[in-house]
This record gives structure tokens, sequence and C-alpha cells, in this order.
């Protein structure tokens, strides 16, 4: 659902064009995948698949793909540190990994978990360029992650608010709620 938000941004971005160029995989896909020629992989039989466990990403090889994206997935598993070196490994160099997670103020609007609207989120993530003791800032996530996996080169980390107008914490958010972060790995 949060990967269709964005979709109309995107398009007029030509963010399709440059970055999901070639042979991607979309981890925690759901029913939302990035592109259509994306493979999918999800651990949920509902939407047709059965791929395992999205932060080990077990049985893909080494450097198979030209992008990889993770859509409000990272939120949900237990070391997203461990998450982003194994999608670090799949993807070939020059590729790009994409990650979007929820904003912390937008969506939760409060400052620590639990998540009042989804009890399967373990992290909190902001935009800010430290951790604080209530969440995680995905960039420097990103860049703790990374830096013995090989170099990466951080394109942009920006919000996703577009349509955002809910902000009473009593209210499920409407709009985009989310921080996006584009890399390439050298």
């Amino acid at each position: 659902m949060e990967t269709r938000k964005a979709k109309q941004a995107r398009s007029q971005e030509g963010f399709f064009e440059k970055y999901c160029k070639g042979h991607g995989i979309d981890i925690g896909c759901g029913n939302d995948k990035i592109t259509d020629e994306a493979d999918g992989w999800d651990n949920n039989p509902e939407f047709g698949y059965n791929s395992g466990d999205a932060m080990h990403v077990q049985g893909v090889e080494d450097e198979k793909y030209d992008y990889v994206n993770a859509s409000h997935i990272l939120e949900h598993l237990e070391d997203p540190w461990c998450a982003l070196q194994n999608w670090s490994r799949i993807l070939k160099h020059g590729g790009y990994m994409i990650v979007m997670v929820p904003h912390r103020d937008l969506y939760e609007k409060k400052a620590q978990p639990p998540s009042k609207w989804n009890v399967e989120h373990l992290w909190f993530f902001t935009n800010e360029k430290e951790h604080d003791e209530k969440a995680l800032s995905l960039e420097k996530l990103l860049t703790e992650a990374l830096e013995h996996v090989g170099e990466f080169e951080i394109e942009f980390i920006r919000v996703r608010d577009s349509g955002h107008t809910i902000t009473d914490p009593n209210i499920h958010s409407n709009g985009e709620i989310s921080i996006e972060a584009v890399l390439r790995k050298k």
C-alpha cells in the first residue's frame, strides 16, 4: 500500500527509470510490488508468496539483483542491521537499494514503541542524523549496517508526506507517512 502511495510522485520524478532498471527484487512486497517486473519476496501465502525470512533472504545468490526495494518491512524485523547487510549481499555493484520506512512522527505520532497502529512494528524511525533513545535514525542505521559490507553512496534520504493531513495522535494517518532512502552500491 505504501509503495502505491508514492507511485505518482516517483513517476513524475523519473524515479523508476533511474533506480529500477534491470532485474530487481521487492522484499516484503505483499500485493504492492515496486514494478511488475520485480521478483517478489514475502512470507505471506495470502499474496501468493512463501519466500522465507526477509532478514536473511536465504537461497538468493550473491549480487543477483540490479535493485533491491524494501518498503515498510524493516520496522518488522528483529535485526534491521542484519537485514540491510543481507540485502546488500544480493545487490550487484552499481545497483540501487531503496528503503522506505514509516516516519515516527507522521505515522506513529508518539515517541516510542509499541506502535498504536501495528503491533508488529518493532522499531520507530526518524529522519534525524543520530539515533535517540526512542527511535532509530534511518541515515545512521544505513551507515552503521553497511560500513563493513562494501562501499555505498547515499543518493538521498527524504520524507514523503504528500497528502498527510492528520496530526491528531488518536486518529490513523492519511497520505504518505514515510522516510525514503536510495543508496548505490559502488
